[in-house]
Formats: structure tokens, C-alpha cells, sequence
């Protein structure tokens, strides 16, 4: 499972998840970043307020702005996967070969 990275509970840093296929990095263009689906270590779906989309079509990398509130000490690790359409609405989910990982560390550690 690919580990995006971490963050500290709270912080609002731009998080980073680059699509691959077959080992190289996807080519996005003429695709939309059309869900990012988040869930927490309880495998419940987690209703987020942050924006995401393509931070760079052509390299395969989508971003997630969160809120304050998105990551949670008591939810991580989080569990992440981007869903993309293309022009003709079909669509594909990546990463394809289970979730990317975003754990959250305390303000306290």
C-alpha cells in the first residue's frame, strides 16, 4: 500500500497522491479528478470538507487541500482513492491495487 504521508491533526498541508500504472507514473490528461474517496481506520467513509483535483494532469498527481477538521488522531491511518472520468463518462479508480495511506501524528508527540 503507498504511503502519501502524514500530518500533523489540525494542519491544513496540501497532500499529494501520484497515480501509477503498470509502475510509471499515469498520464491524467482528458480526465477529471471526479471523487476522492477517504475513509478512516474504522472503514467508515469520512465526510471532508477540502478541495482536491489534478495538481498536474500529466504526471498522474492529485492533490487534497484539507480542512482543520478533515484528519483525526482517532481515525488514522486514513485509507485514500481517487476515482477518474473520461470524456465519454467512463471511469477508473486508482490506485487499482488497494488504497494509498495517510496516517496523522499528534500535536502532543
Amino acid at each position: 500500500m503507498p504511503i502519501i504521508g502524514s500530518v500533523v491533526e489540525g494542519d491544513t498541508v496540501r497532500q499529494t497522491l501520484t497515480l501509477f500504472e503498470n509502475g510509471l507514473a499515469f498520464d491524467g490528461s482528458g480526465f477529471t479528478v471526479q471523487a476522492l474517496f477517504i475513509t478512516g481506520i474504522d472503514g467508515q467513509a469520512v465526510d471532508t470538507a477540502g478541495k482536491f483535483g489534478w495538481a498536474d494532469a500529466t504526471l498522474g498527481k492529485v492533490y487534497f487541500d484539507p480542512t482543520a477538521t478533515d484528519f483525526q488522531v482517532d481515525k488514522s491511518p486514513y485509507r485514500v482513492r481517487a476515482r477518474l472520468a473520461d470524456g465519454s463518462s467512463k471511469t477508473r479508480s486508482y490506485p487499482n491495487d488497494g488504497t494509498a495511506e495517510i496516517r496523522v501524528l499528534s500535536h502532543r508527540q
